[in-house]
């Protein structure tokens, strides 16, 4: 493939040789709009590209894109959104600072701006873990640009669920040791979502850091799983229930 750009006044002739052997065939039909348009490159490419010198930071916004997956079965988390993996063959999306640093050529106090300022941007959702497991990427925007259908929210607490890791700073509540076989982690995850719910409703109880919780499993008849949700307030000896159906 070639093509010419205009260059101070003067023509450029530009050859990429391979093209023919990386675009032979493609397994499904994606459309380019002129100005959203978007092409297809090399892995191998992009990370000898990416590792020559200090990256810019259009150069990371582009190494990003070109190692998005989404529902790979075999990337963990890809089918919660798009999901910047780099190919490591561990099927973990997951990725340090440190990691990051090497690849982009700047130092990990860089990396951290620069994923703060693009998550700012509103152009990346970013799961950072506590301790030091890492970091997931996952790019908004990438499905409609890519594939013209909408975009799936990101919520970062399924994808710490999905990938078994706890998210950093997040809020969470005490949860009592006499606990049923339900898993920590999930009560976490059902409390949070259950106090989004209830504080539109005007229930801003869950807040408060005097309650504790238990959540109990049933099967009925029929084969169904409800959960019994219990809350108790250790300063006023308030109980309160909720009977939840998950879907």
């Amino acid at each position: 493939m070639e093509f010419t750009l205009m260059e101070h006044k003067n023509l450029v002739k530009v050859v990429i040789p391979d093209w023919k052997k990386n675009n032979s065939v493609l397994g499904y039909h994606a459309p380019c709009q002129k100005d959203t348009g978007f092409f297809f490159f090399p892995v191998a490419s992009v990370s000898e590209l990416i590792s020559i010198e200090k990256c810019s930071e259009l150069d990371i916004v582009l190494d990003l894109w070109l190692n998005t997956v989404y529902h790979d079965e075999r990337v963990q988390g890809s089918a919660k959104g798009p999901v910047v993996y780099f190919r490591n063959n561990t099927g973990n999306p997951v990725v340090s600072y440190t990691d990051l640093s090497e690849r982009w050529g700047i130092s990990k106090a860089g990396v951290s701006r620069l994923l703060k300022k693009l998550q700012e941007l509103g152009y990346i959702t970013l799961c950072t873990f506590s301790g030091n497991q890492g970091s997931a990427i996952y790019l908004n925007g990438y499905l409609s640009t890519m594939f013209q259908i909408s975009d799936v929210p990101i919520d970062k607490e399924e994808i710490a669920f999905t990938l078994k890791v706890k998210l950093r700073n997040e809020t969470i509540p005490h949860v009592s040791k006499e606990s049923s076989r339900v898993s920590k982690l999930y009560i976490q995850i059902i409390i949070s979502k259950l106090t989004q719910v209830l504080s539109v409703k005007g229930f801003s109880c869950f807040q408060c850091p005097y309650l504790s919780y238990k959540l109990y499993s049933y099967l009925t008849c029929v084969g169904e799983i409800y959960y019994i949700l219990e809350v108790y307030c250790n300063r006023s000896g308030k109980l309160w229930f909720w009977e939840i159906y998950l879907e």
